[in-house]
């Protein structure tokens, strides 16, 4: 069958780098223990059975250089594995506790039979080595893996300090190189973050592609007579991919999106607030403040407050005939988008990882559906950037338009009056930063020095992460994200001044290496 046009998921997996071994418990590791339960490893199982070329579908999947350092980290996995076996614990407990409710107990063995799941899936990786994991299903043929910078800093507010770009850029292609084990075609900006000439630190890097918001090219100049159904060609050769609206509709959007559906399982009802607390301590020391556990019994039923039991198999139906939909919903759209040429239209969709599994339930389960409806045949094709590069290169030439795929479109949500007071000392910082190796102190040994400056950079960059801005302007983890900042650029300078008097106290700088361990695990 002729295709009619080709269908491009692009994942972004990432994470803000949260590492805290002078803690037992920490809040904020949870934010990785839960992406890895409720997202990756479903994720992984669902691709763990795919071969090329056999299955011909294929998704993209951008990991961050903080994820991929988290993963890698032997104190967080062992820590995740310690996340997963509480919440297997807690499963049993349940299982115990229902017995004899029909209404509720078997809700409970199915979190019983999916807490089982997810261990033995994360021992089956080698102690939960997901990274090379991802790799495997790269070297299967059926994900093209791409990167993203080194600490996810919204690069168009850093126009002015060209060296932070470039470092970002750089550092996020060498650990993808490093650990990947090859260069990656692709580089997902941050939040989609962009401006005009930014592609020329990717080209620099020898990046082919990137991905925009839609209005980055439907705003490009002159504009693409496909619109964002076909990628355009910046002036040093590097391609950009426009997100397809309908696409992101479909998924995104609250009122008309699939995961908003009666039969999909509520996300804001977890069992942790209704269980004894002191029961639940015994199992989650951080339960007095933290009192989520990932149960969730109820499906969102409606817009009313007396919510019904959750039903697995209703729902796993329901993501099947949700795929079927948005794939008879693509053709629809590739008949009225056809402009009669030789290329069929590309229809981009990227999401962030965590939507699928974490946000949304059922959605690994709407991906496998995609991924076998497509296997099959049909009008659809599920390729990959580089996939359509391979068979269409070249393409019209353009400069793409400011762009980012947050509220607004623009910057508003990284730099509004609850965020601005933290990048005049963030600009300052990268300002020293670019002098520290020529501050450097003649007195110090070579590999101390060496050392000083790696982790100030390391410091910095992760003083610039866009995570932190983003927690600030929604009000969430505030305090969390301010300490960040100003613990970050405290460390920095520490760090450039002892650099500078070529006096240091080893321990300390030990220490910092410890806690922060970014790109050296």
């Amino acid at each position: 069958m002729k295709t009619a046009a080709y269908l491009s998921i692009v994942l972004h997996a990432h994470l803000p780098y949260v590492r805290h071994p002078e803690h037992t418990d920490s809040i904020e590791e949870r934010w990785l223990f839960e992406a890895v339960r409720e997202s990756y490893l479903p994720l992984l199982r669902m691709l763990s059975a795919r071969r090329a070329p056999e299955h011909t579908g294929r998704i993209a999947l951008s990991i961050s250089p903080t994820l991929i350092a988290m993963l890698d980290d032997p104190l967080l996995r062992g820590r995740c594995a310690r996340h997963l076996e509480r919440v297997a614990l807690l499963a049993d407990r349940l299982v115990k506790q229902t017995a004899g409710d029909a209404r509720w107990h078997p809700l409970a063995r199915f979190y019983q039979n999916l807490s089982e799941t997810n261990l033995v899936t994360w021992r089956s990786y080698d102690n939960g080595n997901l990274v090379d994991a991802w790799i495997d299903a790269e070297r299967r043929g059926v994900i093209e893996l791409l990167t993203t910078t080194a600490t996810h800093a919204f690069l168009p507010i850093w126009k002015r300090h060209p060296e932070t770009i470039r470092r970002q850029v750089e550092v996020g292609v060498a650990v993808f190189q490093r650990r990947m084990g090859r260069e990656p075609a692709g580089l997902w900006l941050p939040e989609c973050g962009y401006y005009p000439g930014l592609e020329s630190f990717l080209g620099d890097c020898g990046i082919r592609y990137f991905l925009l918001e839609s209005h980055g090219l439907l705003h490009a100049h002159p504009r693409p007579p496909r619109g964002v159904f076909a990628p355009v060609v910046c002036p040093n050769g590097v391609t950009a991919f426009g997100r397809d609206p309908e696409s992101s509709k479909q998924v995104w959007s609250a009122q008309v999106g699939y995961p908003g559906d009666v039969d999909y399982r509520e996300y804001y009802r977890d069992i942790g607030s209704t269980l004894p607390r002191e029961s639940l301590v015994e199992i989650f020391p951080d339960a007095d403040i933290q009192p989520s556990t990932g149960f969730k019994m109820h499906r969102i039923t409606g817009v009313t407050e007396d919510k019904e039991p959750y039903h697995p198999g209703r729902a796993s139906e329901k993501a099947r005939q949700h795929a079927v939909d948005f794939l008879h919903k693509k053709h629809e759209q590739a008949r009225r988008v056809d402009d009669g040429g030789d290329v069929p239209p590309m229809f981009l969709a990227p999401y962030d990882a965590e939507l699928f599994g974490h946000w949304w339930f059922e959605g690994p389960l709407f991906l496998e559906a995609l991924l076998k409806l497509t296997d099959a045949g049909g009008p659809i094709a599920m390729i990959t950037p580089s996939d359509y590069l391979a068979r269409h290169p070249g393409g019209v030439e353009a400069v793409p338009s400011a762009s980012t795929w947050g509220a607004k479109g623009y910057h508003d949500v990284w730099l509004n009056d609850t965020t601005s007071w933290m990048y005049p000392h963030l600009f300052r910082a990268a300002e020293r930063a670019i002098q520290l190796e020529a501050e450097a102190s003649p007195k110090l040994p070579a590999p101390i020095r060496d050392r000083l400056i790696a982790q100030a950079h390391s410091e910095l960059m992760l003083a610039q992460s866009s995570d932190w801005p983003f927690m600030l302007n929604t009000g969430s983890h505030v305090e969390y994200a301010e300490k960040r900042i100003r613990d970050h650029l405290a460390r920095f300078y520490w760090l450039a001044d002892a650099l500078a008097r070529g006096e240091v106290d080893e321990r300390k700088l030990s220490a910092l290496e410890t806690v922060d361990r970014l790109f050296t695990v």
